[in-house]
């Protein structure tokens, strides 16, 4: 009996930490795109969640790599990338690494 009673709270602390985790992804890609959009990128929030939609993703498990691959798929934000790293467009891997992994 007791093990189901210490079972149902574990589950529930798991459950918490979870459902904080997605909210702090969705936040922070929230903080991505309104970075990039003071630097020109002119990210549209809703175009990049029917994106990822579109791509069979679960939006309560995007990622900043998610926005990573819009930037490079979607028309005219990859070639904005110069324009914040140096004159250089870099690939898909070192834009991520230079630009959101590390924040």
């Amino acid at each position: 009996m007791h093990l189901t009673f210490y079972t149902q709270n574990y589950s529930d602390e798991i459950h918490h930490v979870l459902e904080n985790t997605r909210n702090q992804k969705k936040i922070l890609i929230a903080q991505q795109i309104k970075k990039f959009n003071e630097y020109g990128f002119d990210i549209n929030p809703t175009s990049f969640y029917q994106y990822c939609i579109h791509r069979g993703r679960d939006l309560s498990t995007l990622n900043k790599y998610d926005l990573c691959d819009y930037i490079y798929h979607f028309p005219g934000l990859k070639d904005k990338i110069p324009s914040i790293n140096d004159g250089v467009l870099v690939g898909i891997e070192d834009f991520y690494q230079t630009f959101l992994k590390k924040q």
